[in-house]
């Protein structure tokens, strides 16, 4: 009855514990813990049941099904263990050699990338490193370490066939049973081995971040400001380089000198604001401020930033355009009209995409064409009043863009080329008040656009090319203050406006197509030889007639006063005119001037209606042959508007 009890009690015993060991070996197995972190350590002995060569016959790793395993003789038994027992020490051996002290521990994963700490055999020291005990199957009983162990006896059983119920880890001998027959059924106790939990793995250490490191301002400035401004000038805080340099330093501290796309425009900007004196300038709104440079005053940028337009007409700016000025090679329009700017022009060469440059009225000096034969898309070149020297180059011709050319009162020598009929958009050619000599091209009379031609105040000879008067765009001719010769050509009557032949040496008389000209407003041929009559005009826009100072002969037109509704200034003097002076001449309304000395003139001076000829401030009729008294009605005027009376 009490050994009854006995093996009741063990038996439930040896359940429990080989239920929970199992639970956590199965865990560890089905979370892959040893895999997932890849650690080498000592795993319980319940993880050892998950080596395949210790499953039990006719299970697969991993799988349910078992088979039933049949009897075999002690001596098959010995053999097959004496056979494994010397490939286990050979393979031990070979690992003692290559520094490997561990066994690989078979896992779910198949991979034999685990290890364990083999568990030392009792009582064995002698350094052969076979100094383990592999964890027998359950079923015991079998010690020749052929891995062949029996599947767990049922309970009862002790007949010594190795089916003898076995607790695996807490191993009771079955009661009664001491002999010591080797029969391997002495179910001895194995110490029990509290099972390794899977290690807690610590946090991986993330990879540090580290901030950019901010880059040294001045350093980076002056190597990027140095490809623009030699590094000398930079330094130098009296230059106007040394101004903006110390001020993008400094005081521009808000921008990213390290990453600022536009850093050299916005440098070469602070530079023409220094250079050129911008603290009294009429408008310096926003320069030198915080903002983009696109949002200063007088500029403009396109899409991407960059600077297309510099308007800074009458802007009261003084000094010189310094060489940083080429920064802006992207600009479109520069506009700086009526200024004090002095030195040499800005270099253009690169500035492919200019328009329209425009520097007229200011101090400027040294070559006026330098830049001209790179401005391809050139439309406007207006460099009038400053003092610039050279002349017009050849290759004028190849402006095909170009529109207006405005060199008016400066320097410039030499002659008009041939070539210019090849700038066949010319509308406006503008030489006047230079030293320019020689003649004008007939080719000229070829460009088709060209509406406005002054070469006046120069020194240019020769005759003007019929081809020119015969243009059909030619709108105004001034041409005065020459050394002209020859006699007048025809003139287009339906284009003409303006036409001023005055102070040069032509001789002939004066075209009948006078007559004819409706729309042209200012007639001007005095101080020539030109003799015969005045024509009859029917110019009902005259504004200016002057024919002072020639050998014309004849009476005044009636005409001049009668069609001319616009007319303010008439200058006859110096002629041969005879006659009277018409009564019409007090139907101009609006006239300003009346100049009829020193000619042929007779008879009494007429009458004018009341409040006629309001606007007359002088009236010259000295030098003729007039008789009578002054009317009242033009001595009345002296109390308005006339000033001069003779």
């Amino acid at each position: 009855m009490l050994r009854a009890l006995l093996v009741l009690a063990y038996t439930l015993a040896a359940t429990v514990s080989s239920t929970q060991i199992s639970s956590r070996a199965k865990t560890i197995i089905e979370t892959n813990e040893i895999e997932s972190h890849n650690v080498k350590y000592a795993p319980s002995r319940a993880a050892v049941l998950t080596r395949g060569d210790h499953l039990p016959f006719g299970e697969k790793q991993g799988g349910k099904k078992k088979s039933k395993l049949g009897k075999k003789s002690k001596k098959d038994k010995s053999e097959k263990g004496n056979k494994k027992e010397k490939e286990s020490n050979k393979k031990e051996k070979e690992s003692k050699k290559s520094g490997k002290k561990k066994q690989k521990l078979i896992v779910d994963d198949g991979d034999d990338d685990d290890y364990y700490t083999p568990v030392p055999k009792p009582d064995d020291d002698d350094d052969d490193d076979d100094d383990y005990t592999p964890v027998p199957k359950p079923g015991g009983g079998d010690d020749d370490d052929d891995d062949d162990d029996m599947p767990v006896p049922k309970p009862g059983d002790d007949d010594d066939d190795d089916n003898d119920p076995v607790d695996y880890y807490n191993q009771v001998p079955k009661p009664g049973d001491d002999d010591d027959d080797d029969d391997d059924d002495d179910n001895t106790a194995q110490p029990v081995v509290p099972p390794t939990l899977a290690p807690q793995m610590e946090p991986a250490t993330p990879s540090p971040s580290y901030a950019p490191t901010p880059c040294d301002r001045e350093e980076v400035l002056l190597e990027k400001l140095s490809t623009i401004t030699d590094e000398s000038l930079l330094q130098d805080p009296s230059t106007p380089q040394g101004m903006a340099f110390d001020w993008m330093q400094n005081t521009d501290t808000e921008i990213d000198a390290c990453n600022y796309e536009t850093l050299g425009q916005r440098y070469a900007m602070a530079v023409l604001y220094y250079s050129t004196n911008g603290d009294d300038w009429k408008d310096n709104g926003n320069w030198l401020s915080s903002r983009s440079e696109c949002a200063w005053n007088l500029v403009a940028c396109d899409e991407n930033g960059l600077l297309i337009e510099l308007t800074m007409d009458e802007n009261s700016m003084a000094g010189e355009i310094t060489s940083e000025f080429t920064t802006f090679s992207n600009l479109v329009a520069i506009s700086m009209f009526n200024n004090n700017l002095q030195g040499y022009l800005p270099r253009l060469d690169d500035f492919r995409n200019l328009i329209k440059f425009d520097v007229e009225r200011n101090e400027f000096e040294g070559p006026a064409f330098e830049n001209l034969p790179d401005l391809s898309n050139i439309q406007f070149y207006l460099i009038s009043n400053n003092k610039l020297t050279g002349t017009i180059p050849e290759t004028i011709g190849n402006l095909s863009s170009l529109k207006n050319f405005w060199i008016i009162g400066n320097l410039i020598t030499g002659t008009i080329p041939e070539t210019i009929a090849s700038a066949d958009n010319l509308e406006k050619f503008f030489i006047s008040e230079n030293k320019i000599s020689g003649t004008i091209p007939p080719t000229m009379g070829s460009l088709v656009e060209l509406k406005q031609f002054f070469a006046n105040d120069n020194i240019m000879t020769g005759i003007i090319p019929d081809s020119l008067f015969e243009s059909i765009s030619l709108e105004q001719l001034r041409l005065q203050k020459n050394l002209f010769t020859g006699s007048i050509p025809p003139f287009n009557a339906e284009s003409l406006v303006d036409l001023r032949l005055q102070d040069n040496r032509f001789s002939g008389t004066l075209p009948a197509v006078f007559e004819t000209a409706t729309n042209i407003e200012n007639i001007l041929v005095g101080n020539n030889y030109l003799s015969g009559t005045i024509p009859p005009l029917n110019a009902v826009s005259l504004k200016f007639f002057d024919v002072r100072n020639n050998k014309f002969i004849g009476t005044i037109p009636l005409s001049l006063f009668n069609s001319a509704e616009e007319l303010e200034y008439v200058y006859i003097q110096g002629n041969n005119l005879s006659g009277e002076i018409p009564s019409s001449f007090a139907d101009a309304d609006r006239l300003v001037d009346f100049y009829a000395s020193n000619n042929l003139l007779s008879g009494d001076i007429p009458e004018i209606p009341e409040s006629a000829l309001m606007n007359l401030t002088e009236l010259l009729l000295d030098g003729n042959s007039l008789f009578g008294n002054m009317p009242d009605s033009i001595c009345n005027l002296r109390r308005t508007s006339l000033k001069n009376l003779w």
